[in-house]
């Protein structure tokens, strides 16, 4: 059986790694073998996500946006969009971002949620539902709910593409430090909505 050598070159022509000369691909997901890169998608656990996203006040979420939007840039060197912006007003740009990654798990063969538009519209509600009277505005915290089968669709995503990423199930030391400190002021938070007035 015929096998293809990997490529000599041991920098990554997408995001510029030093790999070792006989890789076949790059953690970014560059297969030196033939010249192409599949886009993965942020891994991250449901559970992490969301944990962060509640004790962090859904800044969090916008991280994953982040982390995302990155990734279809890096895989699309042409586009010249900020992930950074497209992240900070994520917001405006939450339909379009999940409508990318449905389109990118039908394109390999990945069961979508089916239903992008509608856990967009589901997501824009609950981030600005913080403008409700109390204490309808908790409701907020849900945010994180239509980010979840669209993570799982992405971790299928990956999965498919063999990334090596992993799950990424295990918590940083900031990671703590934000659920310990952001569970203190979510809980005082919660106190005084329920407080009865002076």
């Amino acid at each position: 059986m015929n096998t293809v050598e990997p490529t000599a070159a041991a920098t990554c022509p997408q995001c510029g790694h030093l790999n070792p000369r006989a890789a076949r691909a790059c953690d970014c997901g560059y297969d030196f073998v033939s010249q192409t890169k599949s886009l993965t998608f942020f891994p991250v656990a449901t559970r992490k996500l969301i944990v962060l996203s509640i004790c962090t006040f859904s800044i969090y979420e916008l991280y994953w946006f982040y982390q995302n939007w990155k990734r279809i840039r890096a895989y699309a060197p042409h586009e010249t969009f900020s992930p950074f912006w497209r992240a900070f007003f994520g917001v405006i740009w939450a339909i379009p971002l999940l409508q990318r990654m449905e389109e990118q798990a039908g394109a390999v063969g990945v069961a979508g949620t089916g239903s992008a538009v509608v856990l967009g519209v589901c997501y824009i509600l609950l981030t600005i539902s913080w403008r409700l009277p109390d204490p309808w505005w908790l409701v907020t915290f849900a945010s994180c709910l239509p980010l979840i089968p669209v993570q799982r669709m992405c971790q299928r995503v990956n999965d498919a593409a063999q990334n090596p990423e992993g799950f990424n199930n295990r918590y940083s030391a900031a990671n703590i430090v934000a659920v310990v400190l952001g569970g203190l002021v979510l809980t005082l938070s919660v106190i005084g909505t329920f407080l009865p007035p002076e």
